[in-house]
């Protein structure tokens, strides 16, 4: 059965990579508002870390020329406190930091198009992105919502379906239970919902979602 989540004024971890200019953990700023920090020595996989993700590919030598980046780990609900968000975003900027990562989802961003994101209401472009494979979409990080991830059999519509569920379970808040129907618009055929545990990572892992996943299924009827 589902384990049934309703989103309160509850704060969910969050940790992001942070590279910039700081040559070692006593130059390392300190960010307050409940934020901790801890400065990590470049280990020549900055570049790596931020492959495939919204960074600019143009700016990884920049990456890799960074002495070391911030470990910045918290507690947040962007749901009832983006604005806590936005404010981390704008002193990372304050400090000259060059990009973010969310372990969370791995959606990295330069510090300034996160911040730009996060400051126009985009919350799920800046903290959740869409994987694919040759048989299914699935999005990844959620849990930073306090809510489950969706996953579909479908390389062509999946990524409009997904980011369709997500989306709505972001501005809408539905209560959602396994046998629910959804589509994204009229002229899509309806979905079924089935909810399951998160068996795309280990438990230990940050990306790993407790929340689980909807599954959307096709419907043999078609309606």
């Amino acid at each position: 059965g589902d384990s049934i989540h309703e989103v309160m004024s509850t704060a969910f971890p969050i940790t992001c990579l942070v590279p910039g200019p700081w040559p070692d953990a006593a130059k390392a700023p300190m960010l307050g508002h409940g934020w901790s920090v801890t400065w990590i020595e470049n280990d020549g996989q900055f570049g790596h870390a931020f492959a495939g993700t919204g960074f600019p590919a143009s700016l990884v030598g920049e990456l890799d020329r960074c002495p070391g980046a911030l470990i910045v780990e918290g507690q947040v609900d962007p749901l009832s406190d983006s604005a806590q968000l936005v404010t981390l975003a704008r002193a990372l900027l304050g400090e000259s930091a060059l990009a973010v990562r969310v372990e969370q989802s791995r959606a990295g961003w330069t510090a300034a198009d996160w911040c730009a994101l996060l400051s126009a209401g985009q919350l799920m472009r800046a903290l959740v992105v869409l994987v694919s494979d040759d048989e299914r979409i699935t999005s990844c990080g959620m849990h930073v919502f306090g809510l489950a991830d969706a996953e579909v059999d479908d390389v062509d519509e999946g990524s409009r379906l997904v980011d369709a569920l997500c989306t709505y379970q972001i501005n809408e808040r539905p209560l959602l239970l396994s046998g629910h129907t959804f589509r994204p618009d009229d002229d899509a055929p309806m979905r079924t919902l089935e909810r399951w545990p998160d068996g795309s990572f280990p438990q230990t892992h940050p990306s790993w979602n407790p929340f689980g996943v909807w599954r959307l299924q096709a419907r043999s009827d078609r309606r």
